[in-house]
């Protein structure tokens, strides 16, 4: 038996005769490295696609050609006038100059802050931006948003703070700092609502949708997440949202735990969506809502 193997910038390999042995390339001492065949090395049997185990076997390789994924190629920049989000642009003058955010966040939130290079608008508007990118977690802004200057500029960050960074900020928020962006978000939401109104028809009905879903969660170690009715995963823990809903805007939202009926979240989302909208003349409510014998007096109000 004879074979070979090569590499760029490697020896060429050549072994004659027969071959009991399998090799492997250790690429720090650029060498190869000869190991002793093993049972697991081995080429398994295959059977017959037509018997259950040759079944077995196909579904197996094709698991298996599903899960080899290619490597995705990290590009970084050293020049500040380069980004990978080159659509974000528009959104960050949208953020910035439309809703003005950051002024937002250095007015109305009140946290000691001892930092020199970030500020606690700079940090906001990060968590804010997060999703917006498509970063699903705070632990991957090191490998995404280490080497994008551009983004940091137009945000106007001298640049993006670490991921140690930004947890060391959360953990000295509290719900006093909570509160204080949901009434930044209220603030927003109501000029918002306002916008839409004028657009509309003053013959034309202003419709409420209220409704509520639940949300199963990945462990079961999340804060107030207990099991509930959710048909998708019976017996997980899960979370209750209930919203309310006026011209595609979301007025009002509340989060709470699985086994909580979402009865108890009707006249809050009531009361809250008419603080922001007055105007209601029809009110869309989902069954689960009106169950349980609930007085339901005060939507005649």
């Amino acid at each position: 038996m004879e074979g070979f193997w090569w590499l760029p910038g490697s020896e060429l390999l050549i072994l004659k005769g027969r071959v009991n042995t399998n090799f492997s390339l250790n690429f720090k001492r650029k060498e190869w490295v000869a190991m002793p065949n093993s049972s697991r090395s081995r080429p398994s049997k295959r059977y017959p696609a037509h018997t259950r185990k040759g079944r077995v076997q196909r579904k197996m390789r094709r698991a298996k050609k599903r899960r080899r994924k290619v490597r995705q190629a990290k590009v970084q920049y050293t020049s500040r006038t380069l980004t990978a989000y080159g659509f974000f642009s528009p959104m960050a003058t949208f953020l910035l100059e439309v809703l003005h955010l950051k002024e937002a966040f250095a007015s109305q939130i009140s946290l000691v802050h001892q930092g020199k290079d970030f500020t606690v608008a700079d940090f906001c508007i990060t968590l804010v931006i997060l999703p917006i990118l498509g970063i699903q977690r705070i632990s991957h802004i090191d490998d995404t948003l280490r080497s994008e200057g551009m983004l940091a500029t137009m945000l106007g960050m001298p640049r993006f703070c670490t991921q140690k960074t930004l947890h060391t900020f959360l953990n000295r928020c509290s719900g006093w700092q909570v509160r204080q962006v949901v009434r930044i978000n209220t603030d927003l939401i109501g000029a918002q609502a306002t916008a839409v109104e004028q657009h509309l028809d003053p013959r034309e009905l202003r419709i409420l949708d209220i409704d509520g879903s639940t949300r199963s969660t990945e462990g079961r170690k999340r804060e107030k997440a207990k099991p509930g009715k959710n048909t998708k995963a019976k017996g997980k823990d899960c979370y209750l949202g209930s919203v309310a809903v006026f011209g595609g805007l979301i007025l009002h939202q509340i989060l709470d735990s699985g086994n909580v009926h979402c009865k108890h979240h009707l006249k809050p989302l009531l009361d809250k969506a008419q603080k922001i909208h007055a105007r209601i003349d029809l009110l869309r409510i989902d069954g689960g809502y009106l169950l349980g014998g609930m007085d339901l007096n005060f939507l005649l109000e």
